[in-house]
């Protein structure tokens, strides 16, 4: 009976189950980590699991990982499932898709750096042990708007769609075939690189279609916060590691006005329903 009254509570207040609370707090060093190393050392490879070359991969890495962090640290701390269910979605086929390149490229790693080990561990659980938590709690995922609750325009909406569609797309090839994509990359990048960049776009063009298509502000807040912090760490990835960049390449100029103007869209984005869900 008391299983039952908790559960119950839960359904009804939105909140998490302690124990999804404390698997998001424990992934949140290894974030944090993650990105300390690559956004304070992006030039130093031999403190991650494998050699990073160039600065900029790494520094774009450390944003994402820095954006992850925020996340599950949210979600640790509010414990608001409705706010980040949907998020969790594409955090998956993150680590699936990471988990993939793990083992295509296996003896590319540093088989002897803590690093490393840090790496499997985080791949070789969360694959699974994210699906587990959202089944786990699928009894507190709602359709319906909460009161009150703000929903984005359909124009924004469908321009997030669009863009995630767009992204996300760009990742697939990129992770299929890295190896096509060397010649014509704005900066340089190894089979495994290329792979790795292709699912943290993937990553975020999924995130932009879920945004997308459910529209609630209540539900993708959090994933909008989430991502503009990792377009600001990639603005200054862009800043630091602008050498990096092969400027004799139309794209280029192209990546970075395309980074520039995602993160203005959506900051803008950002402040119109803020005002909008006050109001």
């Amino acid at each position: 009976m008391k299983t039952a009254v908790y559960r119950t509570y839960e359904a009804e207040s939105g909140r998490a189950p302690a124990l999804t609370r404390l698997v998001a707090a424990l992934l949140v060093p290894f974030l944090l980590a993650a990105a300390g190393l690559l956004m304070i050392f992006p030039a130093d490879p031999a403190r991650f699991a494998w050699p990073i070359n160039p600065r900029l991969t790494a520094l774009i890495m450390g944003a994402g990982y820095l954006s992850g962090a925020y996340f599950f640290s949210r979600l640790a701390l509010s414990g608001n499932w409705r706010a980040y269910a949907l998020g969790l979605l594409p955090v998956t086929a993150f680590a699936w898709l990471s988990g993939i390149e793990t083992l295509v490229h296996w003896h590319r790693f540093n088989h002897e750096h803590s690093a490393f080990f840090a790496w499997v561990a985080l791949y070789a659980v969360t694959p699974f042990l994210l699906p587990v938590l959202w089944f786990a709690n699928r009894h507190l995922w709602d359709t319906g708007l909460q009161d009150g609750e703000a929903r984005i325009p359909p124009v924004p909406r469908t321009a997030l769609w669009v863009l995630g569609g767009l992204i996300a797309f760009t990742g697939l090839l990129l992770f299929l075939a890295p190896q096509v994509w060397a010649a014509t990359w704005p900066w340089q990048i190894s089979p495994l690189t290329g792979m790795v960049m292709g699912s943290w776009f993937i990553l975020a063009g999924l995130t932009d279609v879920l945004m997308g298509v459910d529209g609630r502000w209540g539900v993708v807040r959090r994933m909008l916060e989430t991502q503009l912090i990792g377009l600001a760490g990639i603005m200054v990835a862009f800043l630091r590691g602008w050498s990096d960049l092969d400027l004799s390449n139309p794209l280029a100029p192209g990546f970075v006005a395309f980074m520039v103007l995602l993160f203005l869209f959506l900051t803008g984005l950002y402040l119109s329903m803020t005002a909008r869900s006050r109001a």
